[in-house]
């Protein structure tokens, strides 16, 4: 007899062969004639059926299954919730810096430093090494950059590098004056499209002194606000002024002005009786 190799067998046929070698009517090398398989086949398949029978009495019932099917279940909807949350986290989790995320990071955790840094979106490295900050020669041409643009606000990249080479004799290229002028913030103020098409839920503030006569004192203040460079930091000017005819300039606090190192973080407006104080607070 020659046997085929690679054969596949059905599950039915193994099931009948196991039962016909069960019953043993027939030897095992009779029943492997008879399907043309091996005697080691027959013996292996028997061997199985023996060893599966206890299994299938001891489930109790049903009930068991429906349990272990609604646990399954669950646990498959808990893991859905909680990737969604995951992706609605790193989503939002974007919008914020990455100093602040940087922040959220917990050496000492049970959770690892590079799974922590998935999840908030981080580079691993940014945690062990500092930021150089710019160098003295950056910080000379941010510098003149500024008391130009305070001059000059109209004057784009192009003019910033044509002044400092003809007037200042830095060297500088575009590329370099791009990058210090978009860390300082600061861009060329020039008419933009649709510059007097307001959006629309902008609210609209009516002019309250249309049509109101200013025939007292203490009735009409005005003020404003103007930035003034120093020398190691940086000054706002608040001139208040009475419309009436009567002006005060720089009324803070005794005629003093805190320098203020970026923007300025709140202010406040007292009144009392004729005097209008204008209150500022250093940045954190």
């Amino acid at each position: 007899m020659t046997l085929k190799r690679n054969r596949k067998h059905s599950p039915k046929l193994k099931a009948r062969v196991a039962l016909d070698a069960l019953r043993e009517r027939e030897t095992l090398p009779q029943l492997a004639s008879k399907h043309q398989i091996h005697t080691s086949q027959v013996s292996k398949w028997k061997k199985i059926v023996l060893d599966g029978l206890p299994g299938l009495f001891e489930t109790s019932g049903s009930g068991r299954d429906d349990g272990k099917e609604a646990l399954i279940e669950q646990l498959y909807q808990q893991i859905g919730q909680l990737q969604v949350e995951l992706q609605w986290l790193k989503k939002n989790a974007a919008t914020i810096g990455a100093d602040v995320r940087r922040g959220w990071v917990q050496p000492h955790s049970q959770m690892s430093l590079r799974r922590q840094c998935a999840l908030v979106g981080v580079n691993r490295s940014t945690l062990y090494v500092e930021p150089r900050g710019e160098s003295a020669e950056n910080l000379k041409l941010m510098r003149l950059l500024d008391e130009q643009y305070t001059s000059e606000p109209s004057w784009g990249t192009r003019r910033m590098v044509w002044w400092l080479n003809s007037e200042k004799d830095c060297h500088v290229n575009r590329k370099r004056v791009q990058r210090l002028m978009r860390l300082m913030g600061i861009e060329a103020v020039y008419a933009k499209p649709k510059l007097s098409a307001r959006h629309a839920e902008h609210r609209v503030y009516p002019y309250l002194l249309r049509g109101v006569p200013i025939v007292r004192p203490n009735q009409v203040w005005s003020t404003d606000i103007t930035y003034v460079p120093m020398q190691r930091a940086h000054r706002v000017h608040h001139p208040v002024r009475h419309l009436f005819g009567q002006e005060l300039n720089d009324l803070i606090h005794g005629r003093a002005i805190k320098p203020l190192a970026g923007k300025v973080h709140r202010e406040r407006w007292r009144r009392d009786t004729n005097v209008v104080a204008a209150t500022v607070e250093d940045l954190a």
